[in-house]
């Protein structure tokens, strides 16, 4: 082998500095055009329409997809959209590229001769424009020059304020996507997102993308997580926060299949606010809050602060009195085999009769909010509500219910007969305050209560979303209900109650 020892560096400089001064600053230029972010984007516009036909036939690039980026904002500037074209690959590596106006050649005539079109067709925009940009890739010079380039269009150009519009302008950047995912992630709506992306960058020109392109965006990121399956990302998700909580209970079943029809799971944390609130437990199935119309399993209760704790959830892919028990059974292992002094629940006959098999020495409670709903639905007669409601919280032994109950029937005889209404009196000792006036309920019997707890949920979720979204929405939700409970914790610890004198004259 051959070596060479270096033993002078002469350094040689043309006394024609003419080509070196006409190629450095178009050398610039493009590269400024092509480092995104470098410039603001009226400034790179700036700059391409000082470029004539023959500044790009003499242009240089070190990729082709610099050519493109400088291609497509030339497009922008002048006001029509470029499309990726031909590519000439030899021996694995691309040695040449055509850019070409998106208004070049025709619509194939397969799409113009459906027989049987389910969506109107798209509006034509090719009409064999001749604009393109053909580069190739010169080996002497180890770089990308321009083969050829032709400038004229057989088409109007859009206006500078119309390029937004165009295809090959329109991009959600990557900035803007990540932020559109962790606001989908926290329940904000699409729309909103839209929004919130406009008003950051100034305007809908400056955004970069129209309404559609973002929700495309933000579609197809839903679709690549759950490649795999949306069970197996959830178990994959689960499994991770295992990890990290070694307390973490979580329990699933599957059918045949494989396909997931049950999952339960409660943290660390939420078996620690059972052991301290547990006494009470509210039991609530009402949600449709997933794509597969799976419902969700809610069992929460109230800590001291009176505020609503999420002591576990579940997700199930039927109702029937099984499925509650495997949920009911989940609960108790995960609660160290501890079960509530009282459930609340909708009323519903296969939790019923799951709550006796599992939970048979719990006192069973329907819930005020559920039953005040049940009535406005099942009975229309104006007045009724209100009364119903005053005999549902009427104070003193169950006596006083029984007459208070006869003489809204004689007022609203015309509701009788009413199946509900018939059934409900027969639950009389699940819901009426006379009834339940010897047990402890942690102030759940307030209809203000019942629903609080029924919004934790409805909130944060919506139906059609994937059980990776659902979860990672109630674990969000569940976090913002610990961090007002550590608020108000702290506030207590801090602060004491004001002393206010002369409490008798005040009740008097």
């Amino acid at each position: 082998m051959s070596t060479y020892n270096v033993d002078e560096f002469v350094e040689e400089f043309s006394d024609d500095g003419s080509e070196a001064e006409s190629e450095i600053p178009r050398r610039r230029n493009i590269d400024l055009l092509c480092q995104v972010g470098v410039r603001l984007q009226q400034e790179i516009h700036e700059d391409v329409g000082q470029f004539s036909d023959a500044d790009i036939l003499d242009a240089r690039f070190d990729t082709d997809e610099e050519a493109y980026l400088f291609y497509n904002e030339y497009a922008k500037f002048k006001g029509f959209s470029v499309r990726k074209d031909h590519k000439t690959v030899i021996k694995g590596k691309t040695c040449r590229r055509r850019f070409i106006c998106s208004c070049a050649g025709q619509r194939a005539n397969k799409w113009s001769n459906l027989q049987r079109r389910r969506k109107k067709a798209r509006r034509l925009t090719r009409c064999d424009c001749p604009a393109l940009l053909n580069i190739v890739y010169s080996e002497e010079v180890n770089t990308w020059i321009v083969l050829d380039f032709k400038s004229e269009h057989s088409h109007v150009l859009a206006p500078t304020d119309g390029s937004q519009f165009l295809r090959s302008h329109r991009k959600v950047s990557v900035s803007n996507a990540l932020l559109a995912e962790g606001l989908y992630g926290l329940g904000v709506s699409k729309k909103k997102v839209m929004d919130l992306i406009v008003a950051r960058a100034g305007s809908h020109a400056a955004a970069g993308c129209t309404k559609r392109d973002l929700y495309n965006q933000m579609n197809r990121s839903r679709v690549e997580r759950i490649l795999d399956g949306d069970a197996n990302v959830v178990n994959a998700y689960m499994e991770d926060m295992s990890m990290n909580d070694p307390g973490f209970f979580k329990k699933h079943q599957v059918n045949e299949k494989q396909q997931l029809t049950k999952l339960f799971w409660s943290d660390s944390q939420s078996q620690e606010d059972y052991k301290l609130f547990g006494d009470v437990l509210l039991f609530d199935s009402t949600y449709r809050t997933n794509r597969y119309g799976m419902p969700l399993v809610v069992f929460a209760g109230v800590n001291n602060h009176r505020h609503t704790v999420i002591f576990a959830l579940a997700l199930m892919n039927t109702e029937t009195i099984e499925s509650y028990i495997w949920a009911l059974e989940a609960f108790i292992a995960a609660m160290d085999n501890v079960a509530p002094k009282s459930v609340i629940t909708d009323g519903d006959a296969a939790i019923r009769s799951s709550i006796e098999t599992v939970l048979p020495n719990s006192k069973h409670w329907l819930c005020v909010w559920h039953v005040v709903q049940n009535s406005l639905t099942n009975v229309r007669t104006q007045g009724f509500h209100k009364d119903f409601v005053d005999v549902m919280f009427c104070k003193g032994p169950p006596e006083n219910f029984e007459k208070k109950w006869g003489e809204l029937l004689t007022k609203f005889n015309n509701v009788a007969k009413k199946k509900w209404v018939h059934n409900i009196y027969l639950k009389k000792e699940m819901w009426a305050e006379g009834y339940l006036r010897e047990y402890f309920f942690a102030g759940c019997r307030s209809n203000q209560r019942c629903e609080s707890i029924n919004s934790v949920v409805r909130l944060c979720v919506k139906a059609g979303l994937t059980l990776i979204e659902l979860v990672e929405r109630l674990l969000i939700k569940v976090k913002h209900i610990r961090h007002r409970d550590f608020e108000a914790e702290a506030n207590t610890m801090m602060t004491r109650s004001a002393q206010i004198p002369n409490l008798s004259r005040i009740g008097e």
